[in-house]
């Protein structure tokens, strides 16, 4: 006789408190402590999976997931603007039926070749804001470096002009305000941002249907006016929401990412010194630092059709959250998963940047913006060292990295 399957209601589960002092200081030891009782856990984002063998055949499923869609944000009572960028434009969030028709047409516009093109500026982009503080003896990597160099490669990417960048800047920031639970405290900033990215678009678009060039941009509407597909058209929204997303996935997850890369490094001299010795670890680097601490946590779903797992019974509409940061380090898949280990021959297999069809758009740009200033940073100052240790604390954002971090130029 079949056992029938457990209810999620009925299940003991333990509870991940984002907010308490227990995370902030040391997120990998509540997750550890969390995935010793169960490879589930609950939390304000729904009901996480703490297990990498479970995320990672999650994250390939289309018969019982869909992306969550703009509810995350309806449930916070977020403004109209944000349920259109949401619901139009974030990739990760939108449900499959526009997904794949958006994904198609941006796939073919952001190309591998396309992205091998722009490493030399990516390398020259680098250098330039390195060397501006070569005399001062000391660098915060993060105002100094992070902040500014992935937003002027992806504007580069773009077709946005140089002299634009600043305003990106400031508007990217505050749209970084949508990685956190709750945002409430910064909805005006965050609206004040899409209005400005959706207006300067719009105009962007516009120009470049009558004057094209060398870029995403144009790419992009030349790759829809192709498509034979009629779903392949896209709407006003979602052209304009998938140029927002690029731009804000292109700079604020690889700036954190980078930050926490280097952190990693400098608290581990060994490796540090390794890297600088071989440059061609670089990629290996920004691998392994993915893995143990990415810049994205969590990866959120909606339960669409009954889906049981390990005798547990999840009914349409249940909220998950593929929990990133916690799947990257379960020891069946990772050995010593806390340890930093540049050499780590799995390294690759890590679920930050999600799989199959979900698999992130700018995967590409990213690990070569990240694997370029890592070289760069080793070749120009090999002695660096941390100004202060610095921890890398939880935090209730779905989004983290480092906001400071201060380097000796040696």
């Amino acid at each position: 006789m079949r056992t029938p399957a457990q209810a999620l209601e009925t299940l003991a589960l333990p509870f991940l408190d984002y907010s308490s002092i227990e995370y902030r200081t040391d997120p990998a030891a509540v997750l550890r402590q969390a995935h010793a009782r169960s490879w589930l856990a609950k939390s304000v984002r729904g009901y996480e999976v703490l297990s990498y063998e479970v995320a990672s055949e999650l994250t390939l499923d289309k018969e019982h997931l869909d992306g969550a869609g703009s509810l995350y944000y309806q449930e916070q009572d977020a403004s109209d603007l944000v349920i259109g960028y949401a619901t139009e434009g974030m990739l990760p969030l939108m449900p499959w039926i526009r997904h794949d028709p958006v994904r198609r047409v941006l796939q073919s516009a952001f190309s591998a070749a396309r992205v091998k093109k722009l490493r030399p500026a990516m390398r020259r982009c680098a250098e330039q804001l390195l060397d501006a503080h070569a005399g001062r003896g000391e660098l915060d990597l993060v105002s100094d470096f992070n902040d500014a160099y992935p937003i002027e490669v992806v504007c580069r990417l773009l077709g946005v002009p140089v002299a634009d960048i600043p305003l990106f800047t400031e508007w990217v920031v505050s749209l970084s305000r949508l990685s956190h639970h709750p945002i409430d405290p910064f909805k005006d900033e965050i609206d004040s941002a899409l209005q400005g990215l959706y207006g300067y678009f719009r105009e962007l678009v516009a120009y470049r249907r009558t004057n094209p060039t060398e870029d995403v941009v144009t790419a992009i509407i030349d790759a829809e006016a192709r498509g034979h597909d009629p779903d392949d058209r896209l709407s006003e929204g979602e052209m304009f929401g998938a140029l927002v997303n690029l731009l804000f996935a292109g700079h604020d997850t690889t700036r954190l990412q980078l930050g926490s890369t280097v952190a990693l490094l400098m608290q581990n001299p060994t490796q540090w010194r390794a890297l600088t010795a071989n440059p061609n670890l670089a990629t290996a680097a920004v691998y392994e630092a993915m893995r143990l601490q990415p810049s994205l946590h969590t990866i959120l779903r909606t339960v669409t059709n009954d889906l049981v797992i390990d005798g547990i019974h999840f009914s349409p509409g249940t909220p998950i959250a593929l929990n990133i940061f916690a799947a990257n380090r379960d020891p069946a898949t990772f050995d010593e998963p806390d340890i930093f280990d540049i050499n780590r021959p799995n390294a690759a297999r890590h679920l930050s940047f999600g799989r199959g069809h979900r698999l992130c758009l700018g995967h590409g740009l990213a690990r070569a913006e990240m694997t370029e200033a890592l070289q760069v940073l080793a070749a120009r100052f090999p002695n660096i060292e941390l100004v202060e240790e610095i921890s890398l604390p939880g935090s209730p954002a779905a989004t983290q990295g480092p906001d400071q971090l201060l380097l000796r130029l040696n």
